[in-house]
């Protein structure tokens, strides 16, 4: 959601405050000096009272609402996704806007302020859930308050410029590949995590069915599952050693719809929702190093290795990416069909993971 470059922090907004703004919902007496002190203090509080209450709720929607015109400022943008923006609250917060909104029609007196979904509140990794949703304005938990780089590259629509691409290569692949083990293992315990999450939900069912969306073997189930966007990459941030994952997660008429694909696409073969990645010779092997954390991850959390949702393309772009036949570095896909194999004959996971190592690592 962010752009790719390397964001370093910045402190919060110091500058004038308006004084329309009340200091605090229900806090006690505070010495608050920026805005962003301001905004931390009334979500905090807010928050705090559980959000029962129906004049606290229409006294914070008045509050957010008049609160937007200094949100919604240059100096607080971070970001234009492909359904909303994202703007800067302070290092605990975030404001993520429906695109086309603007300060004055993103709120309306008439829109209820709606509860944040708990069920997501075990997924560690996971902050694309919004804490407060009113209108067209969502406030979320800031997921990387300090330095961090977007998976892909930022989406605008349009070709990437040579010199983008070229940032892509020498920023976003190393650092992916430097990720330690543990962020792709809570990447992937995330994703079996959420493979356990359903919900009865006929009319996404339906309306999924009657686009032809998917395919009619994966129409059977009643249930619906949960997955994130894997064709925006940018949904995908790393920082502090770990991937963050930043959107809403989508609905799907099938089980386990979370798979090993699942982390590939957007860290390996997506490089905005409308490119997949190129070739690039420097990066094949940080590229494979990337499969390699990935395909161990995924066996500690056995993740499926099939899905319905994973681009039919995946495959392909993989033996393009991770492979260079000018240096006799072959390409990784019959690694898929041995660990399918050796999952089926129950062989060990030190061993699986000594054969994934095997085959990846750099020689």
């Amino acid at each position: 959601m962010i752009s790719l470059t390397k964001i370093p922090h910045t402190p919060p907004t110091t500058t004038h405050i308006n004084k329309s703004i009340p200091q605090h919902i229900g806090a006690t007496t505070t010495t608050i000096n920026t805005f962003s002190d301001i905004m931390d203090s009334a979500i905090d509080n807010y928050l705090a009272s559980g959000c029962k209450s129906v004049i606290s709720k229409l006294s914070f929607r008045k509050f957010l609402n008049k609160s937007l015109a200094q949100i919604m400022t240059p100096e607080n943008f971070l970001n234009n996704g492909r359904e909303a923006k994202v703007y800067k609250i302070s290092d605990k917060y975030v404001a993520r806007v429906k695109r086309g909104k603007y300060e004055n029609d993103a709120i309306h007196y008439y829109d209820l302020i709606k509860d944040s979904n708990k069920k997501f509140r075990e997924l560690n990794i996971y902050y694309g859930e919004p804490v407060i949703k009113v209108g067209d304005v969502e406030i979320l938990k800031n997921a990387t308050p300090r330095d961090y780089v977007t998976c892909g590259l930022l989406w605008k629509g349009a070709y990437p410029k040579p010199e983008e691409i070229l940032k892509y290569h020498q920023e976003y692949i190393p650092a992916c590949s430097s990720v330690p083990q543990e962020g792709y293992d809570e990447f992937a315990k995330c994703l079996k995590s959420l493979n356990e999450i359903q919900d009865k939900n006929h009319n996404v069912f339906r309306s999924l069915k009657k686009q032809n969306k998917i395919d009619s073997e994966y129409q059977q189930s009643k249930n619906i599952s949960y997955t994130l966007d894997t064709l925006n990459p940018n949904n995908v941030l790393i920082a502090d050693g770990s991937f963050k994952i930043v959107d809403h997660f989508a609905k799907v008429p099938f089980d386990k719809p979370n798979s090993v694909y699942t982390m590939i696409e957007p860290l390996l073969t997506r490089m905005t929702p409308d490119n997949l990645a190129e070739f690039n010779a420097d990066s094949v092997i940080p590229r494979r190093n990337i499969l390699r954390k990935i395909l161990i991850a995924s066996e500690k959390s056995e993740l499926p290795f099939g899905s319905p949702l994973a681009d039919e393309t995946i495959d392909y772009s993989l033996s393009q990416l991770c492979a260079d036949e000018k240096k006799g570095i072959k390409s990784p896909l019959g690694i898929f069909s041995i660990l399918k194999n050796m999952r089926k004959e129950s062989v060990p996971l030190k061993e699986r993971i000594a054969f994934i190592n095997k085959e990846l690592l750099e020689k």
